[in-house]
């Protein structure tokens, strides 16, 4: 796996950070993406089931309707790099993919009973803005609703709901594909010491693009004060070493980030024409 590395600094006064990390385990978290595939599979971000109302505290099911098995026919879909068209499930696989998800959900503790449903399309959260997908919506008695992607489970990567990242709130890439602008923690001021430089390192391979802050330099003062526990964000300009394409943005965790078009007002919905696939790097492995 290839791998190139950009370091960005700035000086402030700060709270301890994290010394160098090694990104490659975090980088191999994502080397079975199918960065080349088109349509780029649905990197999901969003919490499955999505709740509305009443459902929030839902973690067990039982229908009082008769659930189709029959799916209805493939649905063109607005994806982020063009249109295409997917094929979707049953009401009844998507009802069990639904209950299955419910069980392992240890903050629920309800039970409820699903009295009608409907195809329609609702927004989901994925790495790259709000999607507009199809969806069941299953309606409680008493009310609230619970919905569940209508796509087939080929249309997403990986089978299973990946939490977004909770360093980085969100990126903006420009035109290239080369500079991202994401929302990073500002490290905290010191108390009466010579504060820190905190790197932001941008370390690539072929299949993601990892965001890591560490400590070049340790910070002096008194080491018992107190430091405010709020999370402050700022805009910092990361470059690539190629334009990100089809590539995952994650922090130094591998959890992924949502990345849209600069000037885009998070709703993105269009093909990203000029940012690309990267080439496989000829030294991968």
């Amino acid at each position: 796996m290839a791998i190139a590395l950009l370091t960005i600094a700035f000086s402030s006064a700060a709270g301890p950070l994290n010394q160098v990390p090694d990104m490659s385990s975090t980088l191999r978290r994502w080397e079975r993406f199918p960065v080349h595939l088109s349509p780029r599979p649905i990197l999901l971000l969003s919490d499955l089931p999505v709740s509305e109302g009443g459902a929030k505290s839902i973690s067990r099911l039982s229908p009082s309707v008769d659930l189709p098995a029959a799916p209805p026919p493939p649905a063109r879909v607005g994806l982020p790099d063009g249109p295409a068209m997917l094929r979707q499930v049953s009401a009844r696989e998507a009802y069990q993919r639904l209950t299955t998800a419910l069980e392992g959900d240890r903050y629920r503790r309800d039970s409820g009973t699903v009295s009608g449903f409907h195809l329609t399309n609702s927004t989901f959260m994925s790495d790259r803005g709000p999607l507009a997908l199809p969806a069941w919506i299953f309606e409680l008695r008493g009310g609230g609703t619970l919905s569940w992607p209508a796509l087939a489970p080929t249309a997403f990567w990986p089978d299973r709901h990946v939490g977004p990242s909770g360093e980085i709130s969100e990126a903006r890439a420009d035109a290239s594909g080369t500079t991202i602008t994401a929302w990073l923690p500002i490290p905290h001021g010191g108390c009466g010491g010579d504060g820190i430089d905190a790197l932001r390192r941008v370390t690539e391979s072929d299949q993601a693009v990892a965001v890591s802050t560490f400590r070049s330099r340790p910070r002096t003062g008194d080491s018992r004060c107190v430091v405010p526990a709020d999370l402050r964000l700022s805009p910092y300009r990361l470059l690539l070493k190629r334009p990100l394409g089809n590539r995952v943005l994650t922090d130094e965790y591998g959890q992924p980030v949502m990345v849209t078009p600069t000037g885009s007002a998070g709703t993105h919905l269009a093909p990203w024409p000029s940012l690309g696939t990267p080439r496989p790097s000829p030294t991968a492995s």
